[in-house]
């Protein structure tokens, strides 16, 4: 079965990347005590998520646009 848990369904990896970003250390705990499915901890994850898939469509030169950040995130 697939990792994905909590509100954004982020997968282990994803969760532990984004958590050592927002967070500093700990990814690892937090993951293993179920932090995951903490609504405050998946808001901030899926901003700076959010904030890269922005950056990197600015980069490529594309649109910020809501169809775009979709494709970005899928």
């Amino acid at each position: 079965g697939s990792s994905a848990s909590g509100r954004y369904q982020f997968i282990e990896g994803t969760f532990k990347q984004y958590y050592r970003k927002v967070f500093g250390a700990g990814a690892d705990a937090a993951w293993a005590s179920n932090r995951r499915f903490d609504g405050d901890v998946q808001e901030a994850l899926m901003d700076a998520l959010m904030a890269d898939n922005a950056a990197a469509l600015r980069r490529a030169g594309a649109a910020v646009s809501n169809g775009n950040m979709y494709v970005m995130h899928v």
